[in-house]
């Protein structure tokens, strides 16, 4: 797993996300999220709602470095996300993304070679993301949340943690051309595009890079 860093953290104001709290586990260190929830909203991976007729339950979202028992987990997002997500490049690009970035080996390898963190939300993993520190440009590679806890939180709360983890350096990403919400998420956190790549394969939708640099 990869070393915990605590750089300085240079964070950016996200109106959906409530001010965390700092605490230490079996794991490592984490970052706790707790906030309303409305009677009626569905716990996210659980396939339950909160009842009450009040806005009186608390859920609560951690944020916190991934470990080897994560992995099934981990790689439960990436099926969960793949087909909800890039229908619109074809089985052949799902299947072929499935395989080569969400197998057991490639989180083992993320596990290794990047800092990868993990979102819980009463106790079941709903997103992911991974942060490459090796060069001397910081890349995120991975950052994904299961469709039923898109919109709560989880991919603002995850992007702000690994941003954390930059030390102030620029930091890249990629996603792919037709992803509507993945470009409209990243130009709200202040990404902007620096150049694109071919698909891979013939048919396949190009490569969007992105690059977000902190005030000085």
């Amino acid at each position: 797993m990869a070393t915990l860093h605590r750089p300085a953290i240079h964070r950016f104001h996200d109106p959906v996300l409530p001010e965390p709290r700092r605490s230490s586990g079996p794991v490592g260190d984490r970052l706790v999220f707790a906030f309303w929830a409305g009677a009626g909203m569905e716990v996210p991976g659980t396939g339950r709602r909160y009842a009450g007729n009040r806005d009186d339950a608390v859920m609560t979202m951690t944020i916190r470095e991934a470990g080897p028992d994560d992995i099934e987990a981990i790689i439960s997002v990436g099926q969960r996300t793949w087909p909800a997500t890039y229908g619109f490049a074809g089985p052949e690009y799902i299947a072929t993304g499935l395989q080569t970035w969400w197998s057991t080996e490639a989180i083992r390898r993320s596990l290794e070679n990047t800092t990868v963190l993990v979102a819980e939300q009463d106790g079941a993993v709903t997103g992911t993301g991974n942060i490459d520190l090796r060069g001397e440009t910081p890349i995120i590679w991975k950052l994904y949340v299961v469709p039923e806890a898109q919109g709560t939180g989880v991919g603002s709360a995850l992007i702000s943690e690994l941003l954390s983890y930059a030390g102030g350096r620029p930091v890249r990403l990629e996603f792919t051309a037709g992803n509507t919400p993945a470009a409209a998420f990243y130009a709200a956190r202040g990404f902007v595009e620096i150049r694109r790549e071919a698909g891979e394969r013939p048919g396949w939708p190009e490569t969007v890079w992105v690059e977000r640099r902190f005030a000085e």
